[in-house]
Formats: C-alpha cells, structure tokens, sequence
C-alpha cells in the first residue's frame, strides 16, 4: 500500500513537472514555410485557431453552427468554402439534447440532399475546463477535426464576465488539439455591446475569428434571413 501511494505521488509530481513544462521550444529558422490551406471551412473556421458564433436568442445560430458542422462531416459546402477532406466532427452540447440535434442535423442534411455524415454528439453538463480530458478521449476516439461548443455560456461553468472563466474555457479547448467553434449569446442591455459576444473581453479577443448573426425582414424570405457578419 504504501508503494503504490508513493507511485502515485511520483506520477501526479511528473504530471505536474510536465504540464508546467509545456511545449518545448522550436527554432523558427529550422521550421520551413506553412504550405499548406490555413482554412478548414473558408471564411467561418480557420485551422489555426478558434471561431467564435454569437447572436441574440432565435436567430438560428445553432442551426448554422450544424450547417457547419455538417459541412466538414460531410465534405459538402452547406455553407462556405471546403479546403480539406470530410472528417467527422464532434459535437459537445450543454443546452438541448440528442433528439434536438439530431432532428435539424437530419434536416439540413435532407436539404442539402447529403446522407447523415459522422457527427458525434455529446450531451455535456460539467464545464469545459473540468471535462476537457474526457474530450480530448472522445476527439481522439472519433478521430474528429473539429468540435462545436454550443454554448460558450454553458460551457464555462462561471461568470460570462470572468476573465478567468474565459481564459480558462479558452486554454481547456486549445487543449482538444483541433479547431472549434463556439457558440454565444449576445446581450442587448444597456451597457453592452451586441456587435460583440456576450461576457467578457476575452471572448472577443481569444478567438481568431467571430462572426455575429442577426435577423432581417428582406424580400423573398417566409420569415427572416440570416445575415452574418464578421
């Protein structure tokens, strides 16, 4: 017992000593030229970085958050511009269910007149931060290239305002090894800025790209268009 409590200290004092360690460091000047895409859905996910989604309630945002998840499954524009090969992706959700997704996934597919490529969905109730390493194990296991984080307010298990929730919400899903996108709400109170996500600064400023959708009453749509801007 005491041999097994003393390897158990070792291993969370090497797990510590590398965690604290990070990544080592690389000579740029031995490093050639990236050459390959920089877009993995061109112009809403990069490959280098995170993507953020923000609107006001019934916009469709996690509709379109689908369309572009089914998108890069799929290896079909739904939406934007394709520059890698169809991978699965993995959908982490902390605000409706199976059923919920599953049924509009069926439906843009059914639009678009595709089959139903492999997204994994996962229902989600612990934060980012705390379930990051059974994420990881799920982005491994489906071999996804993207995850979708639907949402960011329910994702980080603490005050949208924090810069320390955000922070820590950002570094948790960098640790996932490929893009995300990210899913937020906006609010129109008096004091905040709805060009903006919701929260804190960090939001805005940690992601690579964001992109805010509104509605619009315009000729030709039943009920309202979507319109995105970046």
């Amino acid at each position: 017992k005491g041999f097994v409590a003393e390897q158990l200290e070792q291993l969370c004092f090497l797990a510590r000593e590398r965690y604290r360690a990070g990544e080592p460091a690389i000579d740029l000047r031995e490093r050639p030229p990236a050459t390959g895409p920089r877009w993995l859905l061109e112009p809403f996910v990069e490959l280098g970085g995170p993507t953020i989604l923000f609107a006001d309630g019934g916009t469709g945002k996690s509709m379109f958050g689908l369309a572009i998840a089914l998108s890069v499954a799929s290896g079909t524009a739904i939406v934007g511009r394709l520059h890698a090969p169809a991978q699965p992706v993995l959908y982490a959700d902390w605000e409706t269910d199976s059923a919920t997704v599953n049924e509009r996934a069926r439906a843009i597919c059914a639009g678009a007149r595709i089959p139903m490529p492999p997204l994994f969905y996962v229902r989600q109730v612990a934060s980012l931060a705390e379930s990051a390493s059974e994420l990881r194990r799920k982005v491994a296991d489906a071999h996804a290239g993207l995850v979708v984080v639907d949402s960011l307010g329910m994702a980080r298990g603490g005050e949208p305002e924090s810069a320390d929730v955000t922070i820590k919400l950002f570094n948790a899903a960098r640790s996932l090894g490929v893009p995300w996108l990210g899913i937020d709400h906006v609010t129109k109170s008096a004091g905040n800025d709805a060009s903006r996500p919701f929260g804190s600064t960090f939001t805005h400023n940690g992601a690579r790209l964001t992109w805010g959708a509104d509605k619009a009453q315009t000729e030709g749509c039943r009920d309202f268009c979507q319109v995105l801007t970046p």
